[in-house]
């Protein structure tokens, strides 16, 4: 009886051929393709945090971001209701609770988000 083969290595086109299970499904990898589009691409990367496996956004997930070039990275945490921000990979980031402000190159006016109000939108 043949064994199936274990896939070591993979790819973006594959996540179309996981099952619609509820479950996520994700990959992150500092040698993705440029496929769907270059992380320079982004002017900010915005993680909620999974509760599971906080280690993974904090670290490995922030740092492949910022080091791909995005400008900037957020980690949102509906339990504790924050925000954390690193505005770039020497700034060793700030932890929010009150308002965030975004103001990339080009954005005439800034995004203002209240952190209490959004909170109370988002969870109720």
């Amino acid at each position: 009886m043949a064994m199936p083969a274990v896939r070591t290595e993979w790819a973006v086109e594959m996540l179309d051929e996981l099952p619609d299970d509820g479950n996520l499904y994700e990959l992150a990898d500092g040698k993705r393709p440029t496929y769907p589009f270059d992380l320079t691409d982004l002017l900010l990367a915005v993680e909620v945090l999974s509760p599971s496996n906080s280690k993974y956004d904090y670290q490995a997930k922030r740092q492949l971001y910022l080091n791909g070039g995005v400008a900037e990275y957020w980690i949102i945490d509906a339990e504790a209701q924050t925000f954390a921000r690193w505005p770039g990979t020497a700034d060793p980031g700030a932890l929010l609770t009150e308002r965030i402000e975004w103001q990339p190159d080009g954005l005439d006016t800034p995004l203002v988000i209240e952190l209490p109000e959004f909170f109370e939108d988002a969870l109720g």
